[in-house]
């Protein structure tokens, strides 16, 4: 006879736009754990902030079980959101409903942009967390005092952040062994096919040398150089200084390998990040230029309608 054991309650708070792989991958472990333990060990429901079923930003419409308030008894609350957090529209009183909660006992976790709101709502106190990477930029011109790591999964005192993506397979595993044992989260991943269990030292990008296809350490080390300094770009002279090369070896090394120039080729990087804080926050085209290393306006629109055939405004009201 199976010897019945306390049940470990997680609630899944979705978030309009919500990344459906995401919560899929967070709830697949929990399945599979109860489905080793024989019992349901792990209980789970998603809840929404109203009771309404909630869109996932591939279109998919999610029923819920109830809304937040039900929420409370549970062991850990999960808020799962996606694409265009920083806009959704949310009640006034929801970041004080998650401070009763997690006051009262609930732990609180974040899965992909689901730290922008822990951060918003002032919930995460000190405590390290991640986002997904592609948000980070954004994350960190908006909660500057944050401390935002690029790990897969960031666990700081009780609270627990994944990047999403199926980075919410690895925390949940992480669950698994806390409440169940080392045997289960182990059978877990096996049943998961996912055999490699990613922490806070694994990064969520892939490299520099897998995203351009290019092994020439030279050529990989300039790019994570204008990567890191975005905001106060170097000169070619100054790269050239880092990697030890003459400005025209670095042309030719960039005429090889990235068919553009270097100058080109760091001018995309920046705009590129430009680009995605213009739809994604409310700064001022002002700031969004200064961020990204323009030093005025008129030379940060030219250069955007150049690269993306429409200006900086026309493209933020279109998105």
């Amino acid at each position: 006879m199976t010897t019945q054991l306390p049940s470990y309650t997680v609630e899944f708070l979705l978030i309009d736009n919500f990344s459906m792989i995401s919560l899929a991958s967070a709830v697949e472990p929990l399945r599979i754990a109860n489905k080793l333990l024989g019992q349901a060990r792990f209980v789970y429901h998603c809840v929404s902030v109203d009771g309404n079923p909630v869109t996932a930003s591939s279109g998919f419409d999610q029923s819920v079980s109830g809304q937040l308030a039900d929420a409370k008894r549970a062991d850990l609350l999960v808020i799962c959101s996606s694409d265009d957090v920083e806009s959704v529209d949310l009640p006034a009183s929801l970041g004080a409903e998650l401070q009763k909660l997690e006051r009262h006992g609930t732990a609180l976790s974040a899965i992909c942009t689901g730290t922008y709101l822990l951060a918003k709502y002032k919930l995460l106190r000190g405590r390290a967390c991640t986002i997904h990477w592609e948000y980070s930029d954004i994350f960190r011109e908006t909660f500057p005092d944050a401390e935002l790591r690029s790990g897969v999964c960031i666990e700081d005192r009780d609270l627990l952040t994944s990047s999403g993506g199926t980075a919410p397979l690895d925390l949940m595993i992480q669950i698994v062994q806390r409440v169940a044992g080392e045997q289960v989260a182990r059978d877990v991943a096996d049943i998961a096919i996912h055999h490699s269990l990613r922490d806070e030292t694994v990064h969520q990008r892939l490299d520099a040398r897998a995203r351009y296809d290019v092994t020439n350490p030279t050529f990989l080390k300039c790019v994570r150089l204008m990567e890191a300094n975005v905001e106060e770009p170097l000169s070619l002279e100054e790269l050239s200084a880092h990697l030890n090369i003459s400005p025209r070896q670095l042309q030719r090394l960039f005429k090889k390998f990235a068919k553009t120039g270097p100058h080109a080729f760091y001018s995309r990087l920046r705009l590129e990040r430009a680009k995605q804080m213009l739809r994604r926050t409310s700064m001022t085209i002002v700031d969004v230029a200064l961020a990204n290393g323009f030093t005025s306006t008129n030379s940060f629109t030219h250069a955007y309608k150049r690269a993306f055939g429409v200006s900086p405004g026309i493209d933020r009201s279109s998105n």
